[in-house]
């Protein structure tokens, strides 16, 4: 009885010390930003520094649309 006790003593010291070190593997792995928000932060910024260049080159036009017409 006694090394049945001790036996299920170890087993249980050994599945402690596995989960503990799944659940360390798994935080360090969280760090930085996952795939789905990095490419989602790309595509915004590729969104906005093309309307940045449309309202720029919609700006120059008009201004020598303008000219044109003065003259």
């Amino acid at each position: 009885m006694l090394e049945l006790y001790i036996t299920s003593q170890r087993l249980h010291a050994a599945v402690l010390d596995r989960l503990k070190r799944e659940l360390d593997r798994s935080r360090r792995a969280e760090r930085g930003m996952s795939e789905t928000t990095s490419s989602a932060l790309l595509v915004v910024a590729a969104i906005a520094l093309v309307a940045i260049l449309v309202v720029a080159i919609t700006t120059f036009i008009n201004s020598k649309a303008a000219i044109i017409t003065a003259s």
